[in-house]
């Protein structure tokens, strides 16, 4: 299925550029992107569709996946403003991976889109919150790596944002209406992830 949905993507890209839209905006991730096309296929079409944007989100990709379709040619042929990047949370659930690792292979991931889309801005996420409680073994590790990331952030062409906390609860504890398997998000999870990024991006977008 991947590298169909690779293929696939490339032609809905081509698709938007034959008929002369150009794509202002561009998610790159794992399954929590790919969501934008499932739980989150209204809001993500009320809040982002304006902007021609595309969600580059295949399941279970790991930074090193990611690197591969950037590589071979899936921002290519478009000039976005922004380009929103969340990636890592499956190092950390197939592997466990060094948190130090991760976050080199999330640095790969930034100065391709840098190289190959210099003019986008790019707005990093912090990994999302996963397990039940805070003090969860997978949801300690990624805290470890999104402690990392903000020096991979330059604060005007990359720009670092947690939304974490605006999808637990005061406690740290997540919400089944939030996140019902402790990872992936509802359509209320989009919807509250989807005003963070309105605020970060509407100034890059309204360029």
């Amino acid at each position: 299925w991947w590298m169909p949905r690779h293929e696939a993507k490339l032609a809905e890209i081509k698709a938007h550029r034959d008929a002369g839209r150009n794509i202002d905006l561009v998610f790159m991730g794992d399954s929590i992107t790919e969501g934008w096309e499932r739980a989150g296929k209204a809001v993500f079409a009320e809040h982002f569709a304006k902007y021609n944007a595309v969600a580059l989100g295949f399941g279970g990709d790991r930074t090193e996946s990611l690197l591969w379709r950037l590589q071979h040619g899936e921002i290519d042929g478009m000039a976005p403003k922004a380009i929103v990047m969340l990636i890592g949370t499956n190092n950390t659930g197939e592997r466990m991976e060094d948190p130090a690792r991760t976050v080199a292979g999330i640095r790969a991931n930034l100065e391709e889109i840098k190289k190959r889309q210099p003019q986008a801005k790019v707005l990093l996420l912090a990994l999302l919150p996963r397990d039940e409680k805070p003090d969860g073994l997978m949801r300690q590790h990624n805290a470890k790596i999104n402690a990392l990331m903000p020096a991979l952030a330059d604060g005007k062409q990359v720009v670092f944002l947690d939304v974490g906390p605006s999808l637990t609860n005061p406690d740290g504890t997540l919400s089944k209406d939030i996140l019902p398997d402790w990872l992936h998000l509802s359509p209320q999870g989009y919807e509250i992830w989807a005003r963070r990024l309105d605020t970060a991006l509407t100034p890059w977008l309204a360029q």
